[in-house]
């Protein structure tokens, strides 16, 4: 989960629905020559969005044109994926970017400002953290390696 990625303006978090993203560690102009490229996996992310919606969690799909179809990645979606880069081939990643709806960006999605408050309420916080928690634990997902990165 990242405060400062895609989110819509309709919910309080969004799951990543490209089947690519990429972006650049940069920040304050530096650290932009770091760069990850990386695969989604769009299917669970989808299977994701549906189990989260079933638990009452305030969570729309968001999917950006960006490059190529990819889903663009700030540097604090960057920074944690450049460092586990080696296993990502390996890995099913999602993305979900929790937090206060800022700025649009080309893809007419809200940019994440991560503002205090963002998910409503601590019930919230705490109702979402459960369901990805619980989707992650589900038989299913026993033998695959998920990175959740907070």
């Amino acid at each position: 989960t990242t405060p400062h990625g895609l989110c819509s303006s309709r919910s309080t978090a969004s799951v990543y629905l490209n089947s690519t993203a990429s972006g650049t560690c940069g920040y304050k102009d530096q650290f932009f020559d770091f760069f990850v490229d990386a695969a989604m996996d769009s299917g669970s992310a989808r299977h994701l969005l549906a189990f989260l919606q079933q638990q009452r969690c305030y969570v729309d799909g968001i999917e950006s044109g960006g490059k190529d179809g990819a889903a663009p990645l700030c540097w604090s979606e960057a920074v944690p994926l450049h460092f586990v880069r080696d296993v990502l081939d390996s890995a099913r990643l999602l993305v979900i970017s929790v937090g206060f709806p800022g700025s649009k960006d080309s893809s007419g999605a809200g940019r994440s400002t991560g503002g205090g408050g963002s998910l409503g309420s601590i019930s919230n916080s705490l109702l979402l953290g459960h369901a990805v928690s619980d989707w992650v634990d589900a038989p299913e997902n026993a033998e695959r390696r998920i990175f959740v990165i907070v």
